[in-house]
């Protein structure tokens, strides 16, 4: 519970505050708000070392840091989002996701960011589809560590993570020197799929060698995921406005995240948890697939999550305005003669 209290205490401020960072951004030099992000971002990380050396981290200050950092971080992202656009070639937007303006009142500029999408009914649909797939996936970020903390040692804990960053650092490398498929929007919904099903895989059995192969596939993928919806979003709305919608297509995007982590820990603590205990109500039945005992009931809840997560992604592919965004709105930044013959 105070991991996913904590992981609320990040998600928050972005859901909160993303609209204002995106308008502020399109008025500011980006590269100011980006420097701006990191200094704030380093101070906060300084105050939590203050606080351990003198004595006083506590959960509460931990929060409160946490709370701050994101707050700088959110206005990092649509200043960077922006600055991409106008700087990489739009035939190279996909290599680039995966490495790395004055108006009339800020208010304005903030609703101008939601009007731009909602008359846009396949850019609203793919929005949508993420606010679901962040959901779902939020669910499992807390679940994993106590998961497999139940039966193994933090030592093992340490290891399995590593596995899941290298995972996502050979995605990363994959998708830079790939650049992505050449219709992102299957290349989107064929990743969200297969990253689900790898999600229900770790939750299947109590082998470190299963989950760790099922995270490493899972991490491996989401850069592809992540580098598709970034070029597509960045190919279709004006460089001038990027600034409001990027930060609107966040704060829509990941409001379901706060929700995900206070909802995650007593799902899996009085509901899951039960279910596969020696003598549960799933005990003789589902545990004689997944097994019985600490970790299981969480394995369980790991499993419907991933499911769910590959059925979103699959039910998106029948979304007509969705699967055909990249048709059927026309491009908003001129084409290069190679990003005309990828898009």
């Amino acid at each position: 519970m105070l991991l996913a209290l904590n992981m609320f205490a990040y998600a928050l401020p972005q859901v909160l505050l993303s609209p204002v960072a995106g308008a502020l951004v399109d008025r500011w030099d980006r590269r100011v708000a980006m420097i701006v992000s990191d200094a704030g971002a380093s101070l906060t990380a300084l105050a939590v070392t203050l606080l351990y050396f003198t004595g006083r981290l506590a959960p509460g200050n931990v929060y409160l840091c946490t709370a701050v950092m994101s707050g700088f971080v959110t206005l990092q992202w649509p200043a960077w989002s922006a600055a991409t656009t106008l700087l990489v070639p739009k035939g190279h937007l996909g290599r680039a996701s995966g490495m790395v303006q004055a108006s009339s009142s800020l208010w304005s500029e903030m609703r101008m960011g939601w009007s731009f999408i909602a008359v846009r009914p396949g850019l609203l649909g793919l929005l949508l589809f993420f606010t679901v797939d962040n959901f779902l996936s939020t669910m499992v970020t807390p679940l994993l560590q106590p998961m497999i903390l139940d039966g193994w040692s933090p030592e093992v804990f340490g290891i399995v993570s590593s596995i899941m960053g290298l995972g996502m650092l050979v995605g990363t490398l994959v998708m830079s020197v790939w650049g992505g498929p050449r219709r992102r929007m299957y290349g989107l919904l064929g990743t969200g799929a297969r990253g689900g099903l790898a999600l229900a895989v770790a939750g299947l059995r109590p082998s470190i060698g299963l989950i760790s192969s099922a995270v490493f596939a899972y991490s491996f993928l989401m850069p592809t995921m992540a580098g598709c919806s970034q070029a597509i979003w960045q190919v279709k709305v004006p460089p001038d406005l990027q600034g409001r919608v990027f930060s609107v297509r966040r704060m829509i995007a990941w409001s379901a995240t706060p929700v995900a982590f206070v909802v995650a820990g007593p799902l899996a603590d009085r509901v899951f948890k039960p279910l596969l205990v020696e003598g549960g109500p799933l005990a003789s039945s589902v545990g004689r697939v997944l097994g019985v005992g600490p970790g299981r009931g969480i394995g369980l809840q790991i499993i419907m999550l991933g499911i769910l997560t590959a059925v979103a992604s699959v039910l998106a592919l029948f979304v007509r305005r969705i699967r055909r965004v990249e048709l059927d709105l026309p491009d908003a930044i001129p084409g290069t003669e190679e990003g005309q013959q990828r898009s």
